[in-house]
């Protein structure tokens, strides 16, 4: 059973990637010429309100400027499959679901998957997720800090709170 519920998650995400990679914007959007921008060199100024996004954004800056809104479309669309995965994590780890997976079957999942689609699925999640925003960038420490911090819970394994304080 446990075993099974480890899977879930990771499948969650990779029907979200495909999802999002079928419906990906494959050029330059209004919300992420800025950002296309500051990576391709065109802008001078450097990202310097986002360290996370300069970071993450640093391999961009060996691809050839065309190539290079699509490389972080594709980043988007991975990080927002990353963070239903996340969910659908979370969501297990809930104390009052827990109850729910102890019985078989697919119907125990019926709410996991309800509300990792609702989230996926959400307008605003969604166009993040396709055409690359710096908030879809920002959730995700969000959404491992809090997965952590419910693994923990769940576990009290101390490196749990390590790394959620990381």
């Amino acid at each position: 059973m446990k075993l099974n519920c480890q899977r879930i998650p990771l499948q969650v995400a990779l029907g979200a990637f495909l999802v999002y990679l079928l419906t990906l914007c494959r050029g330059v959007t209004t919300g992420n010429l800025g950002l296309a921008a500051k990576i391709a060199g065109w802008d001078w100024q450097p990202i310097v309100g986002s360290p996370l996004i300069w970071l993450c954004s640093l391999p961009f800056r060996a691809l050839p400027g065309a190539w290079i809104p699509a490389a972080l479309n594709v980043f988007a669309a991975a990080c927002g499959a990353a963070v239903l995965g996340i969910l659908a994590r979370t969501l297990e780890l809930l104390p009052p679901l827990r109850p729910f997976l102890a019985t078989g079957g697919w119907r125990p999942r019926l709410p996991f998957l309800l509300a990792v689609t609702v989230c996926g699925l959400e307008f605003h999640f969604w166009q993040n997720a396709t055409a690359v925003l710096p908030e879809m960038m920002d959730l995700l420490p969000l959404a491992l800090a809090v997965l952590c911090t419910l693994e923990f819970h769940a576990g009290k394994s101390e490196r749990w709170l390590h790394l959620a304080s990381f």
